[in-house]
């Protein structure tokens, strides 16, 4: 039998247990990776990610690159771990297909 279990994992210190913190998170994704479906909601980032963007958005990632380049032209969102805009210049939204997948 399957299980679905929405987690997150958080940490707290002071200034002088920033590393020791980053240490305890680290571990503790490492071990629960065996457990993860390899799907995670961006809501709850996590920098250590492999292939975020697979993780978060799975096959919509190169549609929501193209949205993103059409409606916002001077990056002024940015994150990290965020959707990086498409090269493709003049793309309209709506006229992009859904990946059928």
């Amino acid at each position: 039998m399957d299980f679905l279990i929405d987690s997150f994992y958080s940490t707290q210190w002071n200034e002088n247990g920033a590393v020791r913190a980053q240490h305890w998170i680290d571990q503790l994704m490492t071990t629960m990776q065996p457990y993860f479906n390899r799907e995670v909601y961006q809501n709850y980032p996590w920098r250590g990610l492999p292939d975020f963007p697979t993780a978060y958005w799975g096959g919509a990632y190169p549609r929501l690159r193209k949205v993103k380049l059409a409606a916002v032209k001077d990056s002024f969102f940015h994150f990290e771990q965020g959707i990086t805009p498409a090269s493709d210049v003049g793309v309209d939204p709506m006229l992009i297909e859904p990946d059928p997948s």
